[in-house]
């Protein structure tokens, strides 16, 4: 828990969601084998060491965890690099997020641990839990996802465009394009949780109306509405969702095999969510936002999303969706469906109660076509395929 509070310190920074997710799912992999290589409670991904209960498994969750975190922020600095070679903007650490605070972390965890066999075995341990992982994802095709591999416009009716009608142009955007060459952690072929993104008779209609008013810059929502899409749309739904999960664990009391159990699951999920998503959106479907649809022809005075910028994307399936259905999957496979959690507005004090998952999710849902990014099919079609993908994960691994 106190490694995971770290990591989501660190990682609370959006670079797209496929890079943000696979760094966490390593992480939580390595800390899971860690734990489970000292008492093997559940089954390891990658470790296959014999499992030794004389080791210090707080030495062993430590190692692991430092050195799988120094690499993150090491990928994270890489790829800002790469961001400013193509004059993009980049989005930095936090104040005070360098090195040495994990360093520090690490220290003080191994400073309360005796010195001995048990001690030093388990930083071992740790070490080879992270090198075991890190190894097997360096060659996973990451390295050769492009930061601009957009795709042209699209001319037909439906069809994405990326302009967005700005008037002067926006700046280039990262559009990592081919991140679905990225090779999942569990799954080997995500065709089998694509959703249709075609309309039933008279639904395209109701889909749309209910964005060009809700989702338009100006309209008034209600105050519980305009709660929702603020909480949901300031936050980044790879840390939100990890955070829900450790606020569940401690209210339950869970011990360091349940939670390693859960972080594993739900990061890994969410991970090979995004790949299915990013092939999904740019190579299966190509489907064009609100603001596009809403002005073609050219519309004067052009309408507006109410939450800007607009995610530069194909619209389906929705990241938000598929991140918030396996997330959610997996917690209400571990948890059942009644929880009691909250969720903060990451800019200010505003709190959203939950004491369901499902709640939590049809909140998703409703906060994207408040916002004027999402119509209502997508987010709903894309929380399914979260689902399907968490229930995947959840019966494949870590059990």
């Amino acid at each position: 828990m106190t490694w995971n509070t770290k990591a989501a310190e660190i990682l609370n920074v959006h670079t797209n969601p496929g890079h943000d997710t696979r760094r966490l799912a390593i992480i939580h992999i390595a800390i899971h084998d860690a734990l489970n290589s000292v008492n093997e409670i559940n089954k390891r991904y990658l470790l296959k060491t014999k499992p030794d209960p004389g080791t210090s498994h707080v030495a062993a969750v430590s190692s692991a965890a430092y050195l799988t975190l120094f690499w993150a922020i090491s990928d994270r600095n890489n790829y800002n690099d790469q961001m400013k070679k193509e004059n993009l903007q980049t989005a930095p650490f936090s104040s005070g997020i360098q090195y040495q605070n994990i360093l520090d972390l690490y220290n003080l965890s191994l400073g309360g641990i005796p010195d001995g066999v048990a001690k030093s075995n388990g930083v071992l341990l740790g070490i080879s839990a992270a090198a075991a992982i890190l190894a097997d994802r360096a060659y996973d095709n990451n390295s050769q996802v492009e930061l601009l591999s957009a795709k042209p416009d699209g001319i037909n009716a439906g069809d994405f465009r990326a302009d967005y009608y700005s008037d002067p142009p926006r700046p280039k955007n990262k559009f990592v394009a081919n991140y679905g060459i990225v090779k999942p952690f569990v799954f080997t072929d995500g065709v089998q949780f694509q959703q249709n993104p075609m309309y039933a008779a008279g639904e395209q209609d109701r889909d749309y109306n209910e964005v060009k008013t809700k989702g338009k810059l100006g309209y008034t929502l209600l105050p519980a509405e305009k709660k929702v899409m603020d909480v949901w749309s300031n936050n980044r739904q790879h840390i939100v969702w990890n955070n829900i999960a450790s606020e569940i664990l401690t209210a339950n009391n869970q011990d360091e095999w349940k939670a390693a159990k859960v972080f594993a699951l739900m990061h890994t999920a969410m991970a090979d969510g995004t790949i299915s998503m990013f092939n999904d959106t740019y190579n299966k479907f190509y489907k064009w936002r609100p603001v596009t649809a809403f002005n073609i022809p050219p519309v004067i005075p052009p309408w507006e999303p109410a939450k800007q910028p607009v995610p530069r994307v194909p619209e389906y399936p929705s990241s938000w969706g598929i991140l918030a259905g396996a997330a959610g999957q997996i917690l209400e496979n571990l948890f059942t469906n009644t929880v009691s959690f909250n969720v903060k507005d990451a800019t200010s004090a505003i709190t959203l109660n939950y004491t369901t998952i499902s709640r939590a999710l049809d909140d998703v849902t409703n906060a994207t076509i408040y916002c004027g990014w999402n119509f209502r099919k997508s987010t709903v079609d894309s929380i399914k395929q979260g689902r399907l993908i968490g229930n995947y994960v959840f019966n494949n691994h870590f059990k």
